[in-house]
């Protein structure tokens, strides 16, 4: 009691201190500053200078090897419409033609990249669906490899959106913000989550400006870098030009452009450090101001297919006897996105399973939803596993979810297997046992599946590491 007693004054200590990282004093000098280097901004308290620049900023440099820059059009992923840069007007901002989703508040949670990644992803899909989503900033900092509170890349968090990697339960795809609340720290991952969306694909454009620009008029708003000093931080409003030729720390969304604005044309940017923050919650910066742009990534959403059925992952739940029967049932929406009317149908093939609607007709780019149900009240103790089949019948387009009860099934609570309250080798050696035995006897799979997914495989292995090492 009185650690835990003493933990919590520590943070409150800490927190005490960390407030008003700049004061009106520090703002005053700022000021006179301004009015020596000419700067054509204005400065003042706001909700961000109330912390310091390392909880503010935490993109950690990207490195463009991973992803082929695109530099020319040939190389763009050709879309049908495509405008390429001589063709785009001086003045553009997706605010204007409803493309941005709210300003969102990072807080003193170094997690802008995680915030610079589902921004453009946001925006991605308001255009494309004309849906206003809010996806979980959490989930990537909880349940990724992509960065924390202490810092992360965008690229990293936009290859879990685009299926490239998997959180820490085999998932891909974007989390929504009702299922995964932020909670701006390290919280523990509760996964498994549905994954309602995902990206086709994403690409860092050239630095150049008119590369950036083809890529927001053509894709959407557009993730990118900056460096971040004490006068961005305090920004109010104007054309910032506080300028700093210094590695890029923090992670930002461009959303628009005008040529005939600042000395030679301004970015419109779109940050996470709340509404009060700049204009709005936006900036104007100089074309190049800071290194702004450098390592600017485009997303490319669309879908895979006309008919899409969400969430994109599979139904599996763990039930006991006398559990609710609420907790064997799921809603999956079907969503057509072709431009006619279309028939569609959805089967099972077990009994203990129940789908309504069954069929059905879509207008163009509309959606229905069907519920999934399970009766486990007659299933003995084991995994239980249908398939749900959805199919556009008017194009013979098909999409499956598996859905897996395991009734009265019980798995490990951490990687400690065999109960000597430590995690090491012999606990490895005990999962290793339990992966040979592939699960053929109920008692072999429970042992060691750690991730309670019903098989022991590589995903087990992965926890069992994350526990043993940290």
């Amino acid at each position: 009691m009185i650690r835990v007693i003493g933990a919590a004054l520590l943070v409150l200590l800490l927190g005490s201190a960390a407030y008003g990282q700049l004061t009106l004093k520090d703002i005053e000098k700022l000021r006179k500053k301004g009015e020596v280097k000419g700067w054509t901004f204005t400065v003042g308290l706001n909700p961000a200078t109330q912390y310091s620049l390392d909880e503010l900023c935490g993109q950690l440099p990207e490195k463009n090897e991973d992803k082929k820059p695109r530099t020319s059009l040939d190389e763009w992923g050709i879309m049908a419409g495509f405008v390429s840069a001589e063709s785009l007007p001086s003045a553009f901002d997706w605010r204007a033609l409803g493309g941005c989703t709210p300003i969102k508040n990072q807080q003193n949670c170094a997690s802008c990249w995680a915030f610079s990644a589902v921004g453009a992803f946001e925006s991605a899909i308001v255009i494309y669906d004309g849906v206003v989503e809010d996806l979980s900033e959490q989930w990537l900092i909880s349940c990724t490899d992509a960065g924390n509170c202490g810092g992360g890349y965008y690229s990293k968090a936009l290859n879990y959106f685009a299926g490239w990697a998997s959180d820490d339960c085999g998932d891909v795809g974007a989390v929504l913000e009702s299922d995964f609340g932020y909670t701006a720290r390290n919280s523990a991952c509760g996964c498994p989550y549905d994954h309602y969306y995902m990206l086709m694909s994403w690409y860092y454009t050239g630095d150049d400006v008119a590369s950036i620009k083809e890529a927001i008029y053509n894709y959407g708003p557009v993730c990118t870098s900056v460096y971040v000093n004490t006068a961005f931080q305090a920004y109010t409003g104007g054309i910032f030009n506080a300028c700093q030729d210094k590695e890029t720390n923090h992670a930002v969304v461009l959303v628009g452009w005008n040529d005939s604005q600042g000395t030679n044309g301004v970015w419109i940017v779109r940050n996470s450090w709340g509404p009060e923050w700049g204009e709005e919650g936006y900036m104007r910066i100089e074309y190049g101001c800071s290194r702004i742009q450098r390592a600017t990534a485009y997303v490319n959403y669309g879908v895979e297919s006309d008919f899409m059925v969400y969430p994109l992952n599979d139904f599996q739940v763990l039930w006991a006897t006398g559990d609710p029967a609420s907790n064997l049932g799921t809603t999956y929406t079907i969503r057509n996105y072709s431009d006619e009317a279309i028939n569609w149908t959805a089967t099972k093939t077990q009994d203990w399973l129940d789908v309504a609607p069954t069929a059905g007709s879509l207008d163009a780019r509309a959606y229905a939803e069907v519920q999934v149900s399970a009766d486990a009240n007659d299933l003995e103790t084991g995994i239980f596993t249908d398939t749900v089949t959805f199919t556009d019948t008017t194009h013979n387009i098909v999409k499956k979810r598996e859905v897996k009860i395991l009734v009265n099934y019980e798995c490990p609570s951490d990687a400690d297997l065999n109960g000597d309250s430590h995690v090491n080798l012999a606990d490895f050696a005990k999962l290793a046992s339990y992966w040979y035995q592939s699960c053929t006897e109920p008692e072999w799979c429970q042992g060691g599946d750690l991730d309670c997914s019903g098989v022991i495989n590589a995903d087990d292995l992965h926890r069992f590491c994350h526990e043993w090492l940290w």
